[in-house]
């Protein structure tokens, strides 16, 4: 990584990108959890076990990718908060040391 260790380097996304990101849980780990709820619930698991055995409609695959791509939008936004976070300290630091040579 470049200028990890030296306050004249800069972290860019590049940099980061090397991490890796943990898996997110799959839709089948997402239905079989609705389809158990929804067979604790009377009336309820008719229609929540139907989704869990694969007869989800499209409105409801359509709020999964949506829901999918807030939360890569939100990662994404993390990290660019996170790199601005890095070098708003690392220019204080460097502000701190030339504040004290005069």
């Amino acid at each position: 990584m470049s200028g990890v260790g030296g306050i004249g380097g800069n972290f860019n996304a590049a940099d980061l990108a090397q991490f890796e990101v943990p898996s997110q849980s799959g839709f089948s780990k997402f239905t079989s959890v609705l389809g158990a709820v929804g067979s604790a619930i009377p009336g309820v698991g008719g229609a929540l076990g139907a989704l869990g055995a694969g007869g989800a409609n499209t409105s409801f695959n359509r709020q999964y990718q949506l829901l999918q791509l807030q939360n890569k939008m939100q990662q994404e936004a993390q990290m660019i908060n996170m790199i601005s976070n890095i070098n708003k300290t690392k220019h204080e630091a460097s502000m701190a040391a030339i504040r004290n040579v005069k």
